[in-house]
């Protein structure tokens, strides 16, 4: 439940080769004033949806690419009023990449990791205004 198959194929010297994957539900709690501000922000940014923004800044975590502000990590995950649930799907190999990299960053989950990438996107994002 709460998941899908995708497919897609790619020729390689040696013929087609078929990748299979499977898209899962990921949710995730953020503070009002953050899902706001993601709210407000990825259209403005110019993607098509919420998901497909929250993939992209995946992507941009798993290149290393992403606004990490470790100072604030700490306040950010223990925030007491994380009332917004987002959710999206992920295909799972990029899940399991971001699992990985939370627990390499020294996160509980990838959830801590998510809220802190979309914090420090929005502080920078305010300060560049």
């Amino acid at each position: 439940m709460g998941s899908n198959l995708s497919f897609r194929e790619r020729t390689s010297k040696d013929g087609f080769i078929l990748e299979i994957n499977e898209n899962r539900v990921v949710s995730f709690k953020l503070d009002k004033e953050t899902y706001e501000w993601l709210e407000n922000n990825w259209k403005k940014q110019g993607f098509s949806s919420r998901s497909q923004f929250l993939r992209y800044l995946i992507n941009m975590v798993l290149q290393g690419k992403a606004p990490l502000n470790k100072n604030d990590s700490e306040n950010i995950i223990l925030m007491s009023d994380s009332h917004k649930t987002v959710t999206f799907k992920l295909n799972s190999s990029l899940l399991d990449k971001l699992d990985r990299v939370a627990f390499e960053f020294g996160y509980t989950s990838r959830s801590d990791l998510l809220r802190v990438v979309l914090s420090s996107l929005k502080e920078s994002y305010n300060r560049n205004k």
